[in-house]
């Protein structure tokens, strides 16, 4: 075990390592500060600073794994102290993500039927022939770079979901970032990807009725029968329908049709509105 150094110390060294140049070593400073047994129990706003700055190096240094281990460690760190610094954490992370992937879209043009699939690894045949092969290794460079943003991005979106999809006072944002994957599928024109969502989310949903209310920490748990949960449910699949259309995923569109039917049958009242999207698509 790495030796103890105090929050407010780690973020110091950490900021001192950014200001030479050297990120990552402020981010192995702070992801030893995040997973030290006297901290990961004891949640302070020095946390949240430390976890915001991590997140911020893993999504710059394009560091998943770092990224991972950290979200899981901060969760359980909030839970009973501050679930709200949690909820805010996340979504400074997203938008890092985001904005990366804006940032690259900028810069180059961007085609993303070139792309390969995103949750797919490279096999080591491409790595080689990538390696040996002769030519513009600038834009081969430059077309590496945006699609390791893109894929960061995507992990993040996925990430986030599997992080906040439990959480009985997280259900806003859980759903939030549920509907900034479905419009980045969408803009991108990933109906591979969006097929995947659509799985996990409805993994996740059949998830709750299996384990929520039965499992250890229940009282925080989601419940799948509250009926502000079946609306928020209601509300991404809708959007979620929507977004199968337009990439033109009939069958995918039949299941999330009949998905929303039960749905809709679950509550009393079934906001206008939504109603009315159900019935135009």
């Amino acid at each position: 075990m790495a030796n103890f150094m105090k929050p407010e110390s780690a973020l110091l060294k950490a900021e001192a390592f950014i200001d030479v140049g050297k990120k990552f070593d402020a981010l192995e400073v702070l992801h030893l500060a995040i997973q030290h047994r006297k901290l990961k129990s004891q949640w302070t706003p020095t946390s949240e600073l430390i976890m915001v700055r991590h997140l911020e190096l893993c999504v710059e240094l394009q560091k998943m794994r770092f990224a991972r281990e950290g979200l899981y460690q901060y969760r359980t760190m909030c839970q009973a102290a501050n679930i709200g610094s949690l909820e805010n954490v996340v979504q400074k992370f997203r938008k890092a993500a985001e904005e990366k992937v804006n940032e690259a879209k900028r810069q180059k043009d961007v085609k993303m039927a070139e792309m390969g699939d995103f949750d797919e690894m490279e096999s080591p045949q491409t790595i080689l022939l990538r390696s040996i092969q002769q030519g513009d290794t600038r834009q081969q460079s430059q077309d590496k770079d945006v699609h390791v943003h893109f894929r960061f991005l995507w992990d993040t979106y996925k990430l986030i979901l599997d992080v906040l999809k439990s959480g009985n006072r997280l259900e806003d944002v859980y759903h939030e970032t549920s509907q900034h994957a479905m419009e980045f599928c969408r803009v991108n024109e990933r109906p591979q990807e969006f097929k995947r969502l659509c799985e996990n989310l409805r993994k996740n949903y059949a998830d709750l009725h299996k384990h929520g209310l039965t499992s250890k920490g229940a009282a925080n748990n989601v419940n799948p029968s509250n009926p502000d949960t079946v609306l928020r449910t209601l509300e991404t699949r809708t959007k979620q329908l929507q977004t199968a259309t337009e990439l033109d995923l009939w069958r995918e569109s039949y299941n999330l049709a009949n998905e929303i039917f039960e749905l809709m049958a679950k509550v009393p009242r079934v906001k206008p509105r939504l109603r009315s999207q159900y019935y135009d698509f």
